[in-house]
């Protein structure tokens, strides 16, 4: 059993590697520009949770003791932006700046969904023309369910595989961001949350093994059911 977990970590890592790998390798240049467009989500997301902090300080909410530097460096944005450090002044740019986020969120979000789909339709015609010059001794052991279950079921999830990636890269970039603005304002409290996330984490380590074992089984599964069906309907 403790042999077969490195064995399994080292697979899970070896296909995480090989994913993004595939992805650098069809995005080519429009990687960057999506990683940027991430970074300006982040940004803007990360402004727009910070802007409330003036904004409570205007109507008379308590601040917290690490919070003068960070409102210091928000009032000057604001004025360096041309906004009047009040209460309109602050609440205009904030949903100035929640309207540009909402904007770039729906544009990365459609541009992610849009090179998912293309992807998986590059897959499935690469699949289907490798099989159309496969030769017969490739067919013999082969039902024609595992087949259509490659083309169909597989490429799709490869297809969702490729999308969860890129969040993935787009919530790492907004993790760090979040994380460098709730430094700045409360440094205390955001590492004692960094140290119960990490808590929570290794508490599911378990769950997340199991989830990877079921999501393992899942293809043959697939292939089995493929087969079966066509076997049925073929013979009905």
């Amino acid at each position: 059993m403790s042999a077969r977990r490195p064995a399994s970590a080292l697979i899970s890592m070896y296909l995480y590697i090989r994913l993004y790998r595939n992805i650098v390798g069809y995005l080519r240049w429009r990687l960057p520009a999506l990683i940027l467009l991430m970074v300006l989500v982040g940004l803007s997301e990360g402004l727009a949770v910070a802007l409330l902090l003036p904004l409570l300080g205007r109507i008379g909410i308590t601040q917290a003791p690490g919070q003068g530097a960070a409102n210091a460096i928000l009032e000057r944005f604001l004025a360096f932006g041309g906004a009047a450090v009040g209460t309109t002044g602050i609440l205009a740019t904030l949903i100035a700046v929640a309207t540009v986020q909402a904007m770039l969120f729906i544009a990365l979000n459609w541009w992610t969904a849009s090179a998912g789909r293309s992807y998986q339709r590059q897959r499935q015609s690469e699949l289907f023309h490798a099989l159309m010059r496969a030769k017969w001794e490739f067919f013999i052991g082969r039902k024609v369910g595992e087949l259509t279950n490659a083309i169909v079921t597989e490429s799709e999830r490869l297809s969702q595989a490729f999308i969860i990636g890129l969040y993935l890269i787009s919530a790492f970039i907004a993790t760090c961001i979040y994380l460098a603005f709730a430094l700045i304002i409360a440094w205390p409290i955001t590492l004692a949350l960094i140290a119960c996330a990490l808590l929570m984490t290794l508490s599911v380590t378990r769950l997340y093994r199991k989830s990877y074992a079921v999501g393992q089984s899942l293809t043959p599964m697939n292939a089995e059911l493929q087969s079966a069906l066509g076997e049925q309907i073929s013979g009905i």
